[in-house]
């Protein structure tokens, strides 16, 4: 999906600017909208490392 690796790349670049709480809302967006699309399982890795559920 176009929509979770659009959201995949802002997620990301909010995480590199230390956005951590905004980066998981994104995350976590994309795994309940998108839950079987290759960015929700990087998703999902992403919030296990950021310490979130």
């Amino acid at each position: 999906s176009k929509k979770a690796e659009s959201l995949l790349a802002q997620a990301r670049a909010l995480e590199k600017q230390s956005q951590r709480a905004a980066a998981l809302t994104y995350y976590k967006m994309i795994v309940k909208e998108y839950p079987t699309t290759p960015p929700a399982k990087i998703a999902a890795e992403r919030i296990k490392a950021l310490g979130g559920r």
